[in-house]
């Protein structure tokens, strides 16, 4: 048989050749993969002597190579002298290993060409093994195929299965149980859930389609393991020749060889961001989920995606693929893609979630009869074993036979929607027992997976899967070629013609030129009733979401009672039990805690009770029965004896409708119960209720929509709401589904209430990933809108402000959401930034350069005249810093940008990565060095900056400066080498600046041999300033030193190097001895100087690897010191912690807070809170005195453990009220932790029957 040998990649491709040439060859030798080797991959011995040298050459795309002949002689051309080398070591034999397709023509064949070559040119036995020539050597080595999986056929898989399983009556039993489970299952998941109008059951395999998936980001991190594991997968898939695909191929490839890979690892970098967003779209969740690599890093993965989006197809497919096989299903698997056909085998397990928490309460879920208990383990194995028992056909399959299957089989777990667990007891208890399980497996499992699906929770502190133990991937949006591919899919299934087809597709592409087609074509199942939808109705399609369902419906229907007289007859009545059945079985599922399922006599007595109530005969109970399970088949039946919704969003749908229909009209001289407002009210502050509501709010008309749009808006005042993210996803939701589109007065309402002052800070938080927040607490919404829905109304009433408000975080917040809004609306806000700009000084230009960046305004088809004539190098550099202006700001002034660059007080920011100057500039960065020194590894500068070839003189001394570290080999972690050259390259052509005494502090660190000798004068340039600071360094107690050297600074220039010095590498004894003349040379430098100084004093972790020592400040100092004293702010992260320290705090600021001191005291205020010696008042005013607005302070504020909820949650409130005299690092944790103070909502059920909804 064949092997798709491409799936192993090159490294373990090689690997598995080794293994082959352990079977047939004696004494051999197995060399190292990935290192140098003098051309061996491998060596076998005769007589202690060398005999045979084996090589490996592998092609990721072998069906790609043109001339495969001619690449393998270019390969072995490269390879002549290190053979002749082996030859002269005695060597008699070499034989070439490769994953290409020969031919086998005669003497005009790739392999008679090959042999030929080898028999002229080889001196010495040579042969090539060709693929057919491993293939053959694979077939009879099953053992060493076990190893790779990858590889097995299904056949082989089989024999796997049932060798080695125990006692011969066991194995046979398990054997039997298993075939028959998997037979049951692979029927039960041929179909998709969501069976459409007017198509058959729809086969899986046809209407499947690989949505996008991505890992999950949490505050702009990425877990290193698993980003490199998506990036391998992605160069892999990459494929086309145009200059974007080799651009990308060539970037990944450099990422993955030379990227900060070490465990446990953040990767925060913009590099790593830009290429993620760039190819993400390139990986569907199906592939990264079969492919072997990626599940080896990641077993455990929770895979999140917003209601219709897939999930649960997903689910199905995965399963199914491995049962295909398992069976040996060749028609079936004959429709799969090849990747994931030849992805590893593995024994499929699916559950449903809901199912397991009501297995783990002592109930039988697939008995069909609610009230069944069991008597067997309430464990995720006892669930496991069971739904095998009840699907094979009764055959005995235990807990202990679960385990054993795990014990020496390939295992795949997959727990479909822990968001329809309603009940949060529930779900945490499913949840613990969930991670229990997995550790009890992998005790001793032999190769387990576990995948859990899910929605994005809306629901505050839901219970999560651990991020230590689960990675996370999101489902991304349909991007629009593969909705065009599912329309084709979707035509194909239901036969229809070509020219119909074409037609199909043609109306899908121009909807979703407009935005809020778009939108509604980003899911799976909405996408469906769109096409359903196009093909009755042509390119007439509604607006709304609920609308598009309504039209769904209403068309299915249609199409009924044309067919059975039963629909015909009772349209209305079944419209209405669906309705009622839908809504019944959803409160159920959250009050009674429930599956979300239906028992045979318990729906018989709903739809009796149903009619008794409406006053409808009894008579036509069963042709209502027959009519909604065989015509209408929203309902379905997966577990014998019980009924529930195919899909969860029809029965929210269904639900959404049955709440607004049968709403009461109560005159306005009345009092009455259960009308449309009432029922808002009750689902909308219910989070599990969420996609009701938007469903239900969709349902309402015009005239209703100003009281609607109130209601939503009160929802942000209620106690139990503030804080929350869930009314401001709610009311975003509510308007992305066109809901308030009719009346511009309840959109305007909304979207002001939305955005507030509070709320464009709140939103910013969330949705640029600067808040604390969890999983369960990471939104799904984006805040994008549309003209019709209130984006244009929100961008030109906040113009004004865009343009008036302080450079602060409120600005900030506000660029970020106007840069979220469609660019028709973007482009009035350049219009008038153009116009500030060019009328705008210095210091305001660099305001709105910063507007700019964060509003996303720069475009190619800005005034480009308004950089081409700016002269400021600072504003020129916060452009170029910004990722604008490389290719409008002239060569001439290069020279000054960089000159700015280096002096600057901030050496901390990393650039955004990027071609041109500002991709030259990102090497003098000091993260990037303090990276490659801690990590020791140097290809960080290969991987983060960008050498791009110079246009100017500037340009070329940075590149000839710079290029020398892109060379892996460099060590820069162990030889002062690179800092010398650096650093001195540095000041040779620019002069000396700020940049380079840092790196001369940070050298002080580096783990080398020189120590500075001779170096003496910390001021002399007989030897290079990484050498001095090395010579300082070891004088860190000589005080009388440190002194001699500042009685030599007799320049401004030389105090702040010298203070930049002995703040790093002098002791704290020293620094004390010195205390006064430190204090009288600080009073006396300039505020530039100050400036780089406080950077430095708050970034010290970054530049001296000596360690943080405190220095005793004199008592009577700090209390004389003011807030303005340049001493207390650089000291004052030094300053010991105590009483003494504390009364700081309460300092008055005369005049305008430094934000470097702020954020130091803030940091300090709150972590003497959480220590609980600072009180709730004291915190409160603190924080409002030491917000300096657009300072931006980082990093991460202490929240007292040890207080009651309840008595934090005034303290909370408190800030959360005082939003403008906050920063966001004291407002998002305040949010954070003032969202776990809230309780849990009301069930819907209970609200109705006290509210009287129904009577």
């Amino acid at each position: 048989m064949d092997y798709n040998y491409e799936t192993l990649l090159d490294q373990r491709f090689q690997k598995l050749c080794q293994s082959l040439l352990l079977t047939e060859y004696k004494n051999v030798q197995c060399f190292p993969i990935g290192m140098a080797d003098g051309g061996r991959d491998g060596t076998a011995s005769l007589n202690g002597k060398l005999e045979t040298v084996f090589q490996v050459k592998f092609s990721h795309k072998p069906g790609t190579i043109k001339n495969t002949a001619r690449w393998i002689i270019d390969a072995l051309d490269g390879e002549l002298e290190k053979i002749q080398r082996l030859k002269d070591r005695g060597a008699s034999r070499y034989i070439l290993i490769t994953n290409a397709f020969p031919t086998g023509k005669l003497d005009t064949g790739t392999i008679d060409k090959v042999n030929a070559y080898l028999a002229e040119s080889i001196p010495m036995e040579a042969y090539c093994w060709w693929r057919d020539d491993l293939d053959r050597r694979l077939d009879g080595n099953y053992d060493l195929k076990l190893a790779y999986p990858s590889l097995l056929s299904g056949a082989d898989m089989l024999r796997f299965l049932w060798e080695n399983g125990g006692a011969n009556q066991d194995a046979e039993r398990r054997k039997m149980a298993l075939n028959a489970y998997f037979a049951h299952q692979a029927e039960q998941d041929s179909t998709i859930r969501f069976k459409q109008a007017e198509l058959l059951p729809s086969s899986l395999l046809e209407l499947f389609i690989d949505v996008p998936a991505t890992p999950h980001t949490q505050h702009d991190e990425i877990d290193a393991r698993v980003l490199k594991s998506y990036l391998e997968l992605l160069y892999q898939q990459a494929e086309g020749e145009g200059l974007r695909e080799k651009g990308t191929r060539n970037r990944l490839q450099t990422l993955i060889t030379s990227g900060p890979w070490k465990e446990k690892e953040k990767v925060r970098s913009a590099t790593l961001r830009n290429i993620f967003r760039e190819v993400g779209a390139l990986a569907g969740a199906a592939d990264v989920l079969s492919d072997e690599q990626f599940t080896e890093q990641c077993p455990h993965v929770v895979l999140e995606g917003a209601p219709g989006q897939g999930k649960s197809t997903l689910s199905q497919y995965l399963a199914q693929l491995q049962r295909l096989r398992i069976l040996d299903r060749n028609d079936d698997l004959a429709r799969i893609p090849r990747n994931h056909v030849s992805s590893p085998i593995m024994m499929p397990f699916k559950i449903e979630l809901r199912d397991l928490a009501s297995w783990m309460k002592g109930t039988d879920p697939w008995s069909g009869n609610p009230a069944d208990r069991h008597g067997k383990p309430r464990t995720l194995e006892g669930a496991i074993s069971a739904h095998v028992e009840r699907y094979s056909g009764g055959f005995t399959f235990t807990v202990t036979d679960m385990a054993f299957v795990a014990q020496w089989r390939p295992v795949l777990i997959i727990l479909d929607a822990l968001d329809e667990v309603a009940d949060l007891e529930d779900r945490h208890r499913v949840v613990e027992e969930v991670v229990a399980a997995v550790t009890r497996l992998e005790q001793s499992a032999k190769s387990l997976k576990v995948l859990v699906t899910s929605r994005p929770t809306a629901v505050t502190g839901a219970p999560s899967f651990p991020k230590t133990k689960f990675d996370y991937l999101t489902l991304a949006a349909i991007p629009p070629r593969l909705g065009l591919q599912y329309s084709q899919k979707w035509s194909k299934a239901r036969n229809l013609r070509k020219a119909d087809a074409a037609e199909i597709s043609q109306i899908l592409t121009e909807k979703m030129s407009a935005p809020h087609m778009a939108d509604l074509a980003k899911n799976t199942m909405q996408l469906s009733i769109l096409l359903s939808l196009i093909y009755h109705r042509g390119s007439s399609l509604p607006d709304k979401r609920t609308e598009l369902y309504d039209a769904y419906v209403d068309s299915f229907f249609n199409r009924e009672v044309e067919k059975s007289k039963v629909v015909r007859d009772n349209r209305m009545l079944l419209v209405g039990i669906h309705q009622h059945l839908a809504f019944y079985m959803h409160a159920r599922a959250e009050s009674a805690r429930t599956t979300g399922r239906i028992s045979v006599d318990e729906l018989n007595q709903v739809v009796r009770d149903y009619l008794a109530k409406h006053r409808e005969s009894a008579d036509v109970l069963d042709d209502l029965m027959t009519g909604m399970v065989e015509r209408v088949v929203a309902l379905v039946s997966r577990v014998e004896g019980t009924y529930e919704f195919e899909v969860q969003p029809l029965r929210e749908y269904f639900a959404a409708r049955y709440l607004y229909d049968t709403a009461p009209y109560v005159p306005a001289t009345s009092v009455g119960h259960g009308t449309k407002p009432d029922r808002f009210d009750g689902i909308a502050k219910n989070p599990y209720w969420m996609n009701v509501t938007r469903f239900f709010a969709g349902c309402f008309t015009k005239g209703e929509l100003l009281d609607l749009a109130e209601r939503v808006c009160s929802l942000f005042d209620l106690p139990e709401m503030k804080g929350k993210p869930y009314p401001r996803n709610l009311a975003l939701a509510l308007l992305q589904d066109w809901v308030f589109s009719q009346s511009r007065l309840a959109t305007e309402k909304v979207v002001d209430t939305i955005f507030d002052d509070g709320g464009i800070r709140s939103t910013f938080l969330l949705e640029s990933g600067r808040a604390r927040f969890t999983y369960g607490l990471h939104s799904a919404n984006n805040i994008s809108l549309s003209p019709e829905t209130g984006s244009s109304y929100f961008v030109e009433s906040r113009l004004e402000s865009l343009f008036d408000l302080p450079y602060s975080e409120k600005l900030r917040a506000l660029c970020h959401i106007i840069g979220k809004q469609p660019q028709r609306d973007k482009d009035v806000v350049r219009q008038r930034w153009q116009s500030e700009f060019r009328v705008a000084d210095t210091e305001r230009r660099n305001v709105l350069v910063l507007i700019a960046r964060w509003a996303g305004l720069f475009h190619p088809d800005m005034d480009h005249r308004l950089f081409e004539n700016e002269t400021d190098p600072n504003v020129l550099l916060t452009l170029i810093r910004n990722d604008f202006g490389n290719d409008f700001i002239s060569a001439s002034k290069h020279a000054g940008i960089v000159t700015a660059s280096l002096r600057q007080a901030d050496q901390f920011t990393f650039y955004s990565t990027q071609s041109g100057l500002g991709g030259l500039l990102s090497f003098t960065r000091i993260p990037l060095w303090y990276y490659s020194l801690q990590q020791r590894y140097s290809g960080i500068f290969a991987s983060e900056a960008h050498l791009s070839e110079p246009t100017s003189e500037a340009m070329e001394k940075l590149y000839e400066i710079g290029k020398p570290l892109v060379d892996p080999a460099m060590r820069v972690a162990t030889d002062l080498g690179p800092w010398r050259t650096y650093t001195q390259g540095l000041d040779a052509a620019f002069g000396e600046s700020w940049t380079s005494t840092l790196l001369g502090l940070l050298a002080g660190g580096v783990k080398a041999q020189q120590r500075g000798a001779g170096a003496d004068d910390l001021f002399s340039h007989e030897h290079s300033f990484c050498d001095r600071v090395r010579n300082a360094r070891r004088r860190g107690n000589q005080t009388a030193w440190w002194e001699e050297q500042l009685d030599s600074a007799d320049t401004v220039a030389r105090q702040e190097k010298w203070m930049a010095t002995a703040f790093c590498w002098a002791s704290s004894d020293t620094l004390i001895q010195l205390f006064e003349r430190i204090d009288a040379v600080l009073s006396e430098l300039p505020p530039d100087s100050i400036s780089r100084l406080a950077e430095l004093s708050e970034n010290f972790g970054l530049v001296s690897q000596r360690g943080f020592e405190e220095v005793a400040v004199p008592a009577a100092w700090i209390r004389k010191a003011t807030l303005a004293s340049p001493t207390f702010n650089l000291f004052f992260n030094r300053i010991s912690d105590g009483s003494q320290k504390d009364r700081t705090l309460s300092k008055r600021a005369n005049g305008p807070m430094n934000p470097s001191l702020a954020n130091k005291m803030l940091q300090y205020a709150w972590r003497r809170w959480s220590e609980g010696f600072i009180n709730e008042q004291q915190i409160g005013s603190i924080t409002r005195k030491l917000y300096v607005p657009g300072s931006f302070p980082s990093g991460m504020l202490a929240i007292p453990s040890s207080f009651d909820r309840r008595e934090l949650r005034p303290i909370l409130e408190g800030f959360i009220e005082n939003v403008d005299r906050i920063p966001d690092l004291a407002l998002g944790a305040a949010e954070y932790e003032f969202r776990k103070t809230v309780k849990r909502p009301k069930h819907v059920l209970r609200v109705a029957d006290k509210e009287k909804w129904f009577d």
